[in-house]
């Protein structure tokens, strides 16, 4: 029997790098918010990376739970994460973590 079927290409690998990035970049936030939660990254910087990211879920109410709860469920117990952006219509302040735990410094 001979072999007749061809490796993939370019372009097989090209569709396949696009879609991991286009779906890794967003789901990537919730390692984020626990790198941040642990201080390795600046609130600042992952509000900066994930500008678009925040930027769509404050735009589509669709978002907002997912990305809510995605981001929480990284959050370290105890702990919140605050990222901002600011657009020229407001300043929007996304908070990860879970309420339910109490705050270490004793204020809830």
């Amino acid at each position: 029997m001979s072999e007749d079927r061809k490796k993939p290409g370019w372009a097989f690998w090209t569709i396949v790098v696009m879609v991991v990035v286009l779906l890794g970049y967003p789901f990537s936030l919730g390692p984020a918010v626990w790198l941040t939660g642990r201080r390795y990254l600046r609130e600042s910087t992952v509000s900066s990376f994930y500008w678009p990211v925040l930027w769509s879920t404050a735009h589509a109410q669709s978002l907002e739970h997912g990305v809510d709860w995605w981001g929480s469920l990284w959050a370290p117990a105890g702990e919140f994460v605050t990222l901002q952006i600011v657009t020229e219509e407001a300043n929007i302040i996304f908070q990860f973590g879970d309420p339910l735990t109490p705050d270490p410094g004793g204020v809830m």
